[in-house]
């Protein structure tokens, strides 16, 4: 019987049986299984036999440089100090002669009455397109931590289900929605509400996307590993790919299901490379860049101004921020001085909130 494709992730991005465990676990049912590597879990039915029995299902796996069955693999249970007996979590064990677990594991994942799948996928598509998960963290599915809305989450599986696990299907759906179309703009009202999407979530763009478009503001392209030059951080397929803007920005290296909120992607890092770092400052007047070239054809200040806010924010200047700059670039200045002015309205514009968040 052939390999079931959906595995391939897990046996490959992580080591161990366990960490597949886990990986596994979080990626594919939204659920953390890894309380219930040493004690049962405190929360939620997972007990030990639900961990240590999927993780001899993996134990079955050979992951080198081909994945083939491994009939001697094992893991022992902490509780028994015996052979842990593979086993999918919640529902049953697996009978002796079984070889490659993961078949029946994958048969009853993807079964249409099967109450985690479906439900941690769509609400991982939920949060890709709100900022926010139905259930959050996304990876947290338990009885003491419910969804906002669990009538819509149930909805969403069942068509997504209904609809062969169609993602672009559900996409689509969440995308058309009244919730998706509501204006970030909030009122004394709802300024506080994070989780009832009376108005549209800004979250931080992702570490690959915000790389493109720092090179498309900057007209300076960055370079990825023995990438060709040119190629863009959205095409990357290997996480691993050698770049220290990725690296800086919060990129996930897949060695986790990378459900990092994205209101953390980066952290401090990412906000003091921005504030003062080579990602920006190095970039932002070189020969060759978009500045360099308006600035060496004798093209206005304020013209320059309205390219650059066309360029990162999609807009002119308001009538307040064409006054603020007019204001401060003094047209009398040595060119040297402007330049250096125009060098920090381009720094401005690529570390406000209206360029790094989608809002």
């Amino acid at each position: 019987m052939a390999v079931p494709a959906i595995w391939r992730p897990s046996i490959r991005t992580v080591n161990g049986r366990r960490e597949q465990t886990e990986f596994m676990s979080e990626l594919f049912m939204g659920v953390r299984l890894r309380c219930a590597n040493c004690h049962n879990h405190p929360l939620d039915k997972w007990t030990q036999d639900d961990y240590h029995g999927l993780a001899a299902i993996f134990a079955k796996i050979d992951g080198d440089q081909i994945v083939k069955i491994k009939p001697s693999g094992e893991v022992i249970h902490p509780a028994t100090r015996e052979k842990a007996i593979p086993r999918i979590p919640g529902d049953q064990f697996l009978s002796t002669d079984v070889a490659d677990g993961r078949v029946e594991l994958v048969d009853w994942l993807t079964r249409s009455d099967n109450p985690y799948f479906a439900k941690a996928i769509v609400n991982r598509l939920w949060k890709a397109m709100m900022g926010r998960g139905l259930v959050e963290p996304i990876e947290d599915f338990r009885a003491t931590n419910p969804a906002t809305h669990p009538e819509l989450l149930t909805e969403l599986a069942d068509d997504f289900v209904g609809h062969d696990y169609d993602l672009r299907h559900t996409l689509r759906r969440i995308a058309l929605s009244r919730s998706y179309a509501r204006s970030a703009d909030t009122l004394p009202q709802n300024s506080t509400d994070d989780r009832f999407y009376s108005h549209a979530l800004p979250k931080p763009l992702a570490p690959e996307v915000l790389a493109d478009a720092i090179s498309d503001v900057l007209g300076i392209p960055d370079n990825y590993g023995d990438e060709p030059e040119g190629t863009r951080a959205v095409s990357l397929f290997d996480p691993n790919t050698e770049s220290d803007a990725l690296d800086i920005l919060g990129r996930c290296g897949r060695e986790t299901s990378c459900e990092t909120s994205t209101a953390t992607i980066g952290g401090l890092q990412r906000k003091l490379h921005l504030f003062n770092g080579d990602l920006l400052n190095a970039r932002i007047g070189v020969p060759g860049s978009r500045l360099d070239r308006l600035v060496s054809i004798g093209k206005p200040p304020m013209e320059i101004v309205n390219e650059f806010y066309l360029a990162a924010l999609s807009r002119y200047p308001t009538d307040t921020e064409q006054q603020f700059w007019k204001q401060y670039i003094d047209v009398k200045a040595t060119a040297n001085s402007q330049r250096a002015i125009l060098e920090d309205m381009v720094w401005s514009l690529l570390t406000c909130n209206e360029f790094v968040t989608n809002h």
